[in-house]
């Protein structure tokens, strides 16, 4: 089942998160490459001044970055559409390794330098930031898919609320007129499965949804078009979701 794309799932709350990890690698990143440059190899200062850390910053991890968005971000519409958050971790753990390999091959070429002498310099200030940016990736994608999959369930309850009222239809139907006792009768009769799962809080999950018989067996009365029919309590988003005895489905808050 799909439901809008994942910039349909996005919160304010991550616009600032990501801004916060922008700045801090265009603030810190050139620091942080000038003192592992300084610290691990022998590299003259003069070829780490502060604006040659500035372009190894903005050139090298921040290419490395660029491609980890990229990548990060075909993963992760991948997963959106085909459901699946291993896909969108596969993608985000590629992007981390690109970002690594990206940035030191960039800052190798600038600094004209050997790989081994760079390996470890590199792999400590690109590999922070591509941890900040595996974080801002998963507080982008997991609150998302989170939310997309609780819309997913109401709207599978929904619809069984909507199964239950041409199921009691039909039985009343079938039965003289005579209504269910309980939703069981109708699994019985085969007019419609078990709910769906909800085994996470009840064993049978028939005990999430409250049904109130229309009318007793000996009364004739049409049902009156108001009245509750079936009530099940949504405990993700703690909302009721009713069924009225008019086929009308109603979200109480």
């Amino acid at each position: 089942m799909m439901l809008a794309g994942i910039k349909d799932y996005l919160f304010w709350w991550q616009l600032p998160l990501i801004g916060i990890i922008a700045l801090t690698w265009l603030s810190a990143g050139q620091i942080l490459i000038q003192r592992t440059l300084r610290r691990y190899t022998q590299i003259p200062r003069t070829k780490t001044t502060t604006s040659t850390c500035l372009r190894l910053n903005i050139l090298g991890i921040g290419a490395g970055l660029l491609v980890f968005i990229i990548i990060a971000s075909i993963f992760m519409t991948i997963s959106w559409r085909y459901n699946s958050v291993p896909i969108a971790t596969v993608g985000i753990l590629i992007g981390f390794i690109m970002t690594l390999a990206i940035s030191f091959t960039i800052i190798s070429i600038l600094l004209n330098a050997n790989f081994k002498l760079l390996l470890k310099p590199v792999i400590i200030s690109a590999g922070i930031f591509g941890l900040l940016a595996v974080v801002c990736a998963l507080a982008v994608y997991l609150p998302a898919y989170n939310l997309r999959h609780i819309r997913i369930q109401k709207g599978q309850r929904l619809r069984y609320l909507a199964d239950l009222s041409i199921a009691f239809k039909t039985y009343s139907t079938n039965h003289n007129g005579v209504p269910a006792s309980s939703l069981r009768d109708l699994i019985s009769a085969k007019l419609i499965d078990l709910p769906p799962d909800n085994s996470d809080t009840d064993v049978n999950p028939l005990s999430a949804y409250v049904y109130v018989p229309v009318y007793s067996e000996g009364e004739e009365t049409a049902p009156q078009s108001e009245k509750i029919w079936v009530a099940h309590f949504f405990k993700p988003t703690k909302e009721w979701l009713v069924l009225f005895t008019n086929g009308q489905r109603v979200v109480i808050n």
